[in-house]
């Protein structure tokens, strides 16, 4: 997902039930939030570049890491 908007990813943190990340450049967040909105939630706080993915069923499911990464 980031890769197809041309996002570099700076930091990702991950744990049972979360996946956080922060980048440099917002400039693309209008045209990847549609795709973040398919896994979930999305919740953007202008001068902040964290994003989290949270939910008890994450751990239950296979590869979500992965889908927020992916180019497709």
């Amino acid at each position: 997902m980031f890769d197809r908007h041309r996002h570099r990813v700076d930091v990702v943190t991950t744990s049972e039930v979360s996946v956080s990340l922060s980048i440099d450049d917002a400039s693309a967040l209008p045209e990847l939030i549609p795709d973040l909105e398919q896994l979930g939630a999305v919740e953007v706080e202008e001068h902040r570049t964290i994003i989290s993915i949270v939910g008890e069923g994450l751990r239950n499911t296979p590869g979500i890491a992965a889908r927020v990464f992916d180019e497709n």
